[in-house]
């Protein structure tokens, strides 16, 4: 990985999500709303604002299911194609011991994608007529809270220092108090 195209993978990400945002802006800008709507979510999501609208929604929902299957599957391909290859070289692997610890690493991150790849195709790609707000809100929380959350308990969990500094915690606080 060099420099180059380190810099280059993040500004690719900057500007494709931001592309994004702003077709989505724009978007929903076009729309008409009542006057006094609430919003009942913990943020302006798509959804919920293709769900206030009063005007028609058909063409923006179209371009938004349109572009939105390019920028969520196109990660989710790459994603799942990087995990086959991990497959193949775990596979080689002739240690058992190897394996199961290499398994034991990408199971834990495998959850962490399926879960979130899952509750955004849950939320973004279903029809308008099978919205829930409550459904949407929990899914939401899972990809937006949730799986950003668990990357750190992951990698950090994997380091032998953490677990020990962790373990000493719980058998600091399992320990009677002495008055």
């Amino acid at each position: 990985m060099t420099p180059w195209r380190s810099a280059a993978l993040v500004g690719a990400s900057w500007a494709v999500a931001h592309l994004h945002s702003l077709l989505h802006t724009l978007l929903m800008s076009q729309l008409s709303y009542p006057r006094s709507a609430p919003v009942r979510h913990f943020f302006c999501d798509m959804t919920v604002m293709l769900s206030l609208a009063t005007s028609d929604t058909s063409a923006v929902e179209t371009a938004v299911f349109s572009e939105g299957l390019a920028v969520v599957l196109t990660p989710l391909l790459l994603v799942s194609l990087s995990y086959v290859r991990i497959l193949v070289a775990v596979l080689g692997v002739r240690s058992a011991e190897g394996r199961r610890r290499a398994f034991s690493t990408c199971g834990a991150h495998l959850v962490v994608v399926s879960l979130f790849f899952s509750s955004v195709l849950s939320v973004y790609f279903r029809p308008s007529s099978a919205y829930s707000a409550h459904y949407d809100r929990l899914a939401s929380v899972v990809y937006a809270v949730v799986t950003p959350t668990l990357n750190p308990f992951i990698y950090s969990l994997r380091n032998k220092e953490v677990k020990d500094a962790l373990k000493r915690g719980f058998r600091w606080r399992a320990a009677p108090q002495e008055v």
